[in-house]
């Protein structure tokens, strides 16, 4: 990415999206946030691959 010359409306695009494409920085931290407080044992095993 340091080849690429990033103008300021492209980075401001990747810290905080307008057009929806990808999600936001902040939005990714509050996500990931909300899986770390999640205790994984309360949480059943995945059940197997059903074909149908």
């Amino acid at each position: 990415m340091a080849s690429h010359t990033w103008t300021d409306d492209e980075l401001d695009e990747l810290v905080d999206p307008k057009l929806g494409i990808i999600t936001g920085f902040q939005d990714l931290l509050d996500e990931l946030e909300t899986l770390r407080q999640i205790d994984l044992g309360t949480i059943p095993p995945a059940q197997s691959v059903q074909k149908r």
